[in-house]
């Protein structure tokens, strides 16, 4: 193997979260080239000991798009997007626990075909806060495989809906689904609100210049939110 195809090897570290106790880091690595593996992307997770060099542990197989993770604000267990169900082409939030050992376990449907955007846990770990489109209806499906599913430009936009997961349940719920974008989000302190910021469209080529956006808040009252499959 010549150097260049040994740099082109190197796993790159991405994603670097550290431990509510700062104790530990987590951190994804993936390869520069193309980072894939055959056609499909690949993404494996690490988890090393602050204070201790050479002490990376990997926790993932490295056969999946296992990235983003997040901490769980109890330190006990970690969340991350993964293609496990079907590679490149069904995305879920999953858990995994740090302490207690065990497998990942998705928390979202992991049938879902849209792939997810941002996700953040709420500050009591209990709510998991992300943003997906919505799936693609039998309808389109059908005449997506037909090829009779011409596009129209300004039709179908696959917005961003403001989604959140209870954990223990696994039961979604969609909090914001206006006809606009939503860009980012935010929790706040306490978990009663999320701000998040919305534009018209996801078409990148109508931000420029950038979009004109909107910061607005959502209510978030764990008692009296309903979660619903």
């Amino acid at each position: 193997m010549t150097l260049m195809e040994e740099l082109l090897q190197l796993q790159v570290p991405r994603n670097v979260r550290i431990s509510p106790n700062s104790q530990q880091v987590l951190y994804s690595t993936n390869t520069p080239l193309s980072n894939r593996t055959g056609d499909h992307e690949v993404y494996t997770l690490w988890l090393a000991e602050t204070g201790h060099p050479r002490s990376s542990r990997q926790m993932t197989s490295g056969l999946y798009c296992d990235h983003a993770p997040r901490w769980c604000p109890d330190g006990n267990s970690i969340a991350f997007i993964s293609d496990r169900a079907k590679q490149s082409e069904q995305w879920a939030i999953y858990m995994l626990p740090t302490k207690a050992g065990g497998e990942a376990y998705p928390v979202t449907p992991a049938e879902n075909e849209r792939a997810m955007g941002q996700f953040e846990f709420d500050p009591n770990g209990k709510t998991i806060a992300f943003l997906s489109a919505d799936e693609k209806s039998p309808d389109q499906k059908a005449k997506e495989k037909d090829k009779d599913d011409p596009k129209v430009w300004g039709e179908d936009w696959p917005y961003n809906r403001l989604r959140l997961v209870h954990v223990a349940t696994k039961r979604v719920t969609t909090i914001v689904s206006n006809d606009a974008h939503i860009l980012d989000f935010a929790w706040n302190d306490d978990g009663t609100k999320i701000a998040y910021i919305e534009t018209k469209t996801p078409d990148i080529d109508v931000h420029r210049p950038p979009p004109a956006s909107t910061i607005n808040m959502a209510p978030r009252d764990p008692v009296d939110v309903q979660y619903e499959s």
